[in-house]
């Protein structure tokens, strides 16, 4: 099932609770400068193909996971660790995984569903749909091997970076009014940019995508719990091991309960948050892809990242999302909405995954 989740008259309400990718271009916003790298020859990371396309006379290269569908028809599957975070507060609540893990491993995520463009993980779905014109009858896929577990990693957060708050308390900028459906722990996002990379360790191989998940979780920035808050990121983390130069991609998401926010509800469930950063990861690994400036037509994504050059498929799209097996996915633009490639490559010739857009992207 696939429906459009809010109405404009809240989306200008809603930011704060919006995932988002970790981009270095921006400094604003719920975006925050973690992690950026580009890959060069020789460097250790996960496997990915390079490509470019040419709008109003300008080539814009891009990255993506796998192989390149326009050449290969090959199946890549990508090695991934989940790491649970457990967070202290400094009055004694805990903010624990629970089942996350159990019901993310449960969903489309890493089990196969059925898709329009096949019965395979949400991710690997919406890559062949957007290179349909290439892939349709191959045996192509990007696919994430199912998971090692690693053990809960657990952070005291000091009572200056964090606070928990019980269903009914007040979150996010005070204007929008928005009150707690249930307990969540509220971090500093400067505090956990700067515990993040212990968090994953030294012992994740390059080629490994590292995801961290929390559950009702929210980064703020100050004043915390009042700032705009973040519930996801993906990120690339440059780094030098002996003589060896490695660029380590990582997720960090917040699964969440139905109804987090009362005044909100049904929004950014259990793995829409994730599936996000999934789909962003897939076609933007490094965050080092650049498009022609783009201004989303959803009104909620419109409010939240203005005019944006980044190839990041599912900010444009944030109001949209379909229910597969009972979890919600992230809708997700096409490197043609991006390329204002006409017609698009896309399955069945749509924009998005879902098919909410049916045009190229406006410009701004």
């Amino acid at each position: 099932m696939v429906r459009s989740r809010l109405v404009a008259v809240i989306a200008f309400a809603v930011f704060g609770w919006l995932a988002t990718a970790v981009a270095a271009a921006d400094t604003g916003g719920l975006t925050t400068t973690l992690g950026r790298a580009a890959p060069n020859s020789g460097v250790l990371s996960i496997p990915y193909f390079s490509d470019s396309f040419t709008f109003d006379g300008v080539t814009y290269p891009y990255d993506m996971v796998g192989t390149d569908p326009r050449t290969s028809q090959s199946t890549t599957v990508v090695p991934t660790v989940i790491v649970p975070l457990r967070l202290v507060f400094a009055d004694g609540n805990v903010s624990d995984p629970g089942d996350a893990v159990a019901r993310v491993l449960a969903s489309p995520l890493f089990k196969p569903a059925a898709f329009s463009s096949g019965y395979t993980q949400y991710g690997d779905a919406v890559r062949r749909a957007m290179f349909w014109k290439y892939d349709a009858n191959t045996g192509y896929h990007v696919l994430l091997a199912p998971p090692l577990v690693l053990p809960t990693v657990t952070l005291h957060v000091p009572a200056a970076d964090g606070v928990f708050l019980h269903g009914g308390d007040a979150s996010g900028p005070p204007a929008f009014g928005f009150h707690l459906a249930v307990d969540a722990g509220v971090v500093s996002a400067s505090w956990f940019y700067s515990q993040f990379d212990s968090v994953l360790g030294t012992t994740i191989a390059p080629r490994t995508l590292p995801i961290v998940l929390s559950r009702n979780v929210a980064l703020s920035t100050d004043p915390i719990p009042y700032g705009a808050p973040t519930i996801g990121f993906h990120t690339a983390l440059a780094r030098t091991v002996g003589s060896t130069e490695r660029i380590q991609t990582a997720i960090w998401a917040s699964y969440a309960d139905p109804s987090t926010i009362t005044e909100l509800p049904g929004i950014l469930e259990n793995t829409d948050v994730l599936s996000h950063e999934i789909s962003e990861w897939l076609h933007d690994p490094f965050l080092n892809n650049t498009v022609p400036s783009w201004l989303s037509p959803d009104p909620l994504s419109a409010a939240v990242y203005g005019c944006s050059s980044l190839l990041e498929t599912s900010d444009p799209i944030t109001e949209v999302a379909g229910e597969i097996d009972g979890y919600e996915l992230s809708d997700a633009a096409f490197l043609s909405w991006f390329a204002h490639q006409v017609p698009s490559i896309g399955i069945n010739g749509q924009y998005s995954f879902f098919g909410a857009f049916t045009a190229p992207s406006p410009l701004c």
